[in-house]
């Protein structure tokens, strides 16, 4: 059945990234409405030691998909990353994931999919008024009407931090390669000071 692999396919990528939870593939998948297949008894692992700096959620697009395992080295991060999102749909996961913890630090890894500069940016005021005292990274953006995007962004102040990722894209002019995300994972890292 196509959907529920592609369910599968979303489940096992959120598991990937929140794999430091016990029981976490199972709660993605009951999320997709994908029944887990038995898994193999696990010992529980002890929680990472917590960083300076506190805790970190990275809400992303695919971009954020092969950039987010490169920053969960930092310890506490949350990764909420789906390919194809809009920084409105991103907008609505921080706000989610805002009414169950706080975070000292916010990776906005957005802006691809919008259609215009207007979009990400009341996406990022947003963003800014929900966590008023959290620390906003935003990474530069590629593909349609990134200098526009991009100029926007850099207009904004306040505890928004715009950073230029200085990555090269592959082919597409938008994805990178797995050292390419490497490399925006360390520039995002700098960024936040860590």
């Amino acid at each position: 059945m196509v959907p529920a692999d592609a369910g599968r396919r979303q489940a096992i990528a959120n598991y990937l990234l929140s794999r430091d939870s016990p029981g976490a593939l199972s709660a993605a998948l009951a999320a997709t409405s994908v029944q887990p297949r038995a898994q193999p008894t696990v010992a529980a692992r002890r929680p990472a030691a917590p960083r300076a700096g506190g805790n970190t959620l990275v809400v992303g697009d695919s971009i954020g998909v092969g950039t987010a395992p490169h920053l969960k080295r930092l310890g506490n991060v949350t990764a909420n990353v789906v390919g194809g999102r809009s920084s409105a749909n991103g907008i609505q996961a921080l706000r989610s994931k805002l009414a169950g913890g706080k975070y000292a630090t916010i990776v906005l890894d957005l802006g691809t999919n919008d259609g215009s500069s207007r979009d990400l940016v009341k996406s990022v005021r947003e963003a800014r008024r929900l966590a008023p005292n959290a620390k906003i990274v935003v990474p530069l953006v590629n593909g349609p009407n990134a200098a526009s995007k991009n100029a926007s962004l850099r207009r904004l102040g306040g505890n928004v931090r715009v950073v230029d990722v200085r990555g090269k894209p592959g082919p597409d002019g938008i994805h990178y390669s797995g050292q390419g995300y490497r490399q925006r994972a360390n520039h995002l890292i700098a960024a936040m000071g860590r």
